[in-house]
């Protein structure tokens, strides 16, 4: 069994229309660790998670948690 955090951050911020510069500048990162997260090579602390679902208007468990296409609630 394998426990792999799903990562639907890029989804849900292209279908915004949200640049990745822009979601940075609002969070307070640099567009380059963004990105870093959407490609899954950093998870996010608890706080930016939360400042990137505030900003996108979701939740935490939506961006990291569940398959976003499927829609798993």
């Amino acid at each position: 069994m394998q426990n792999k955090l799903h990562n639907n951050l890029r989804k849900i911020r292209e279908l915004r229309k949200i640049k990745v510069e822009q979601l940075a500048l609002n969070v307070g990162v640099t567009a380059n660790y963004i990105s870093l997260i959407e490609r899954g090579h950093y998870a996010p602390r608890l706080k930016l998670a939360l400042k990137i679902a505030k900003e996108l208007n979701i939740t935490v468990d939506e961006i990291f948690g569940q398959d976003f296409e499927k829609g798993n609630k």
